[in-house]
């Protein structure tokens, strides 16, 4: 599949699984997001660009987040660090950049927390020994 990713997906209300994942989509993320049920999202391996909304934020039994292997620039939002259920956070080799948000480091269910291949500003290894979660792959 290729094109952007259409803008309603994220209006359908009882979506709870999206895997785009290894396709050609292009484009930004959807911003606007109604579909407060979602457990799974996977668009890794496209060539998305822009920025990971905040409103992800919004879903608050999301469990995995991968966007890994993207064009995404920019920060990453305070609302993801802020999903209480979130066990998977994979968005290595994209051009994200600045700070981590210290909310990452409120996941006790964090498992897998993959950021490598971004351009973040700081040395990340002195503020993740920092954090209370278990993670099995950084």
């Amino acid at each position: 599949m290729y094109g952007e990713i259409p803008s309603e997906l994220f209006l359908l209300r009882n979506l709870s699984n999206v895997y785009l994942f290894k396709n050609r989509f292009s484009g930004p993320i959807p911003l606007q997001i109604e579909s407060l049920n979602m457990i799974e999202i996977d668009l890794a391996m496209n060539n998305l660009n822009g920025t990971i909304p905040e409103d992800f934020g919004k879903w608050t039994k999301l469990e995995l987040l991968n966007l890994f292997s993207n064009k995404l620039y920019g920060k990453i939002p305070q609302s993801i660090g802020l999903i209480p259920s979130l066990t998977n956070f994979r968005v290595l080799n994209n051009k994200l950049s600045g700070i981590l948000p210290p909310e990452i480091g409120l996941h006790s269910k964090l498992e897998a927390f993959e950021i490598s291949d971004n351009q973040f500003t700081e040395n990340l290894v002195p503020l993740l020994a920092n954090y209370p979660f278990y993670c099995t792959q950084v």
